[in-house]
């Protein structure tokens, strides 16, 4: 299942969707600039919250990736009360779970309910059921016995996960039941939408509170794709710089402070502490990244730190210090299309247009975070950006 959707012939298969989301969010971004020029007000600075319209991008990719649908974007952004309620719902996916349910630990309270956790996290898993199943159906409407082989040679080429879902069903109804794909599908939301999100935000919050590696992004960027058009998939190998600051970002503000708990199968040693067989282990991936011992100034954002060094060093000793998709097995499947989607949203954000701080630039960004599972800002982003003169004539045409 995994090699299916994560491996990297079906990531290039896929470029189209990344492209698509990618460019819905520029033109998005250009209308806004447009509507200055229509009030007679010329091209000027245009307030954008960030923070939403990455999540409407991500929202978008993993809607495609996983139905074949893209609802978000050219007014289609809350088409319908159901995907506005779906959106809504995994804005604020990880929030309840970081509050205790008393009943956990202490069973009696499962009969009082106290925090009415238990209330509202049933009464979420109803309806997210009933959208998801909605999906399934309308998925398999679409998709009937009499319809598989149009079907197969219309997407042949861009294969949905319902799509690899409903085909395993076929051959393995039992394994791959009605409740797998739901959960599947779910997982792909929940794990893909936010964790994608919350690093672009983090991105450009560090760059906009350091404008000498903003100015170094945009040297690369101008010195290494073609005057006048959008970045593609292929043009990412050739900007280290912007992949450096992807990487510092990672470092900084992992996607999660800590990985999935993990239980050792036999007694092991882990640094200078026995492991007894059984014991729940948790990596604290956020004290990794910022362990003086490995990384100089560990608090200070040096995307150089990630280019080869003088001494020829490079990436590749840093496995073990740096891992913000877990390593190993364990290691998160999906880190290669986020990194990519990261990746191209950043470069085209800052290749087509220009941003500064609200308030004329003279607070710095506030890079407070909040408490959850994942590792959100703790405020939104909000940035000034028009688009930059070289690239309007290609961005009034997208």
């Amino acid at each position: 299942m995994t090699t299916k959707i994560f491996c990297s012939s079906s990531l290039l298969k896929s470029s189209g969707v990344r492209h698509d989301a990618v460019r819905c969010l520029l033109r998005d971004l250009y209308k806004s600039s447009t509507n200055n020029i229509a009030n007679g007000s010329g091209q000027q600075y245009q307030k954008i919250d960030l923070k939403l319209k990455f999540f409407e991008l991500s929202f978008n990719v993993m809607m495609s990736l996983s139905t074949g649908e893209a609802i978000i974007g050219d007014g289609l952004c809350h088409s319908t009360e159901e995907y506005k309620w779906f959106f809504e719902l995994l804005k604020n996916a990880y929030v309840p779970s970081f509050f205790m349910a008393p009943g956990d630990y202490l069973p009696i309270f499962k009969y009082f309910d106290v925090f009415k956790v238990e209330r509202s996290l049933a009464e979420i898993d109803k309806k997210r059921d009933a959208f998801l199943e909605a999906i399934i159906e309308r998925f398999r409407k679409e998709h009937n016995v009499n319809n598989i082989e149009k079907k197969k040679k219309k997407r042949s080429n861009n294969k949905s996960l319902l799509d690899v879902l409903f085909s395993l069903q076929r051959e393995d109804s039992e394994q791959y039941n009605d409740l797998i794909i739901k959960t599947m599908i779910l997982t792909m939301f929940t794990a893909g939408t936010d964790t994608s999100a919350m690093t672009l935000e983090w991105a450009m919050s560090l760059l906009l509170n350091h404008p000498e590696v903003l100015k170094k992004a945009l040297y690369e960027l101008d010195n290494n794709i073609e005057p006048h058009r959008f970045i593609e998939d292929s043009d990412l190998s050739n900007l280290p710089y912007i992949q450096s600051i992807i990487q510092e970002t990672l470092r900084l503000y992992p996607l999660a402070p800590f990985l999935i708990p993990h239980e050792a199968a036999h007694e092991c040693k882990v640094g200078q502490y026995e492991v007894p067989s059984g014991t729940i282990v948790v990596a604290n991936v956020w004290a990794i990244h910022r362990d003086p011992k490995v990384w100089p100034e560990p608090d200070k954002f040096v995307p150089e730190r990630f280019l080869q060094s003088s001494a020829g060093e490079n990436k590749s000793g840093q496995f073990n210090k740096f891992i913000p998709f877990g390593v190993g097995r364990r290691g998160c499947p999906g880190g290669g299309l986020a990194t990519r989607v990261i990746a191209l949203t950043l470069a085209s954000v800052l290749r087509c247009f220009e941003w500064e701080k609200i308030n004329n630039g003279d607070e710095a960004i506030d890079m407070s975070e909040e408490v959850q599972f994942l590792l959100p800002k703790a405020k939104a982003l909000e940035a000034l950006c028009k688009p930059r003169p070289q690239m309007l004539n290609a961005l009034s045409q997208a």
